[in-house]
């Protein structure tokens, strides 16, 4: 394990249990305070160099320290970079966007497809995408699960990173003051397809929804063979299950073995089995730059 994972994953912990928002959120008056100050700004974020609407507070890890919320995927990002050149990436539940920011970075040409159900991220996206001119971008404000049709959306009021689907507006009243239910639209990953090119990298962050969307999108997948990039965050058993099921392998370098915090699940398409020994080398490469600190420090989401 590297100087950079074993920092990590302790900075992961300090996030969950004595992270200052955290505690700051658990109050009123510290909640009505970050509303005050978390106004929308642009600024340069990490590995990014057009500017980029985010939240002054909340988004403080994006704008303040140089590698981002989630060091080890950025090293992945720039490992496929070299080996591939990605035509096509859609991110489900892209929050602000900060990988499809990445992804317009790394790959300039690439047609980039956003999903992502929470309205004041969205309004975000717009503003990135409109200063910057990303004519390759496009937003959906929709969420993505196993059947299309209206759904329950639960949304996060304290970091907008949480909004889930749940099955009725009883499940918002329970919820606590820090979240608000609403009627959204929900798609799957086949039914976009039918309107739209391939996707050729497809990274998936839904707060526990991930077998919902593989099962929408097993079509596509079986057909289209995309890189999959997916954060677990109830195991990643089921998932491995279904991509296995269709010809998919892991590719995970040490480094990423244990910890805590979400798991991640990175598979190629059978057709690209090839890739994956020179994909983890580059990947060791880029881990090892963030371990001897010549990438920068680590950071976390705020």
């Amino acid at each position: 394990m590297t100087r950079s994972t074993l920092f990590y994953q302790c900075l992961w912990s300090v996030r969950q249990n004595i992270h200052p928002l955290n505690v700051v959120r658990k109050v009123a008056v510290g909640r009505a305070i970050l509303r005050f100050l978390n106004v929308p700004i642009f600024t340069k974020v990490a590995a990014v160099e057009f500017p980029v609407c985010v939240r002054l507070v909340e988004h403080m890890s994006l704008w303040f320290l140089p590698e981002g919320p989630e060091p080890s995927m950025l090293a992945f990002f720039r490992s496929l970079a070299r080996l591939s050149q990605i035509q096509s990436f859609w991110d489900i539940g892209a929050n602000i966007g900060f990988y499809s920011w990445v992804a317009c970075q790394l790959w300039p040409k690439a047609y980039v497809r956003m999903f992502e159900p929470d309205q004041d991220n969205v309004r975000l996206i717009v503003r990135t995408i409109e200063k910057n001119r990303l004519s390759n971008v496009v937003v959906r404000p929709v969420a993505v699960g196993s059947k299309d049709g209206p759904h329950w959306f639960l949304r996060d009021l304290s970091s907008h990173h949480q909004g889930r689907l749940v099955e009725s507006p009883r499940d918002g009243a329970t919820a606590g003051s820090c979240s608000a239910i609403r009627r959204i639209e929900v798609v799957t990953i086949d039914r976009e397809r039918e309107d739209t090119r391939p996707p050729e990298l497809v990274k998936i962050d839904v707060e526990g929804a991930e077998g919902l969307v593989l099962e929408g999108g097993i079509n596509t997948l079986r057909r289209d063979g995309p890189i999959v990039i997916c954060e677990c965050h109830k195991g990643s058993g089921s998932v491995l299950e279904v991509l296995e099921s269709i010809g998919y392998q892991r590719v995970r370098p040490p480094e990423m073995s244990g910890g805590k915090g979400p798991e991640y699940v990175i598979a190629l398409p059978g057709r690209l089995r090839g890739l994956a020994f020179p994909l983890v080398e580059s990947w060791r490469e880029e881990m090892a730059k963030l371990s001897t600190g010549k990438e920068g420090g680590l950071c976390l989401s705020m």
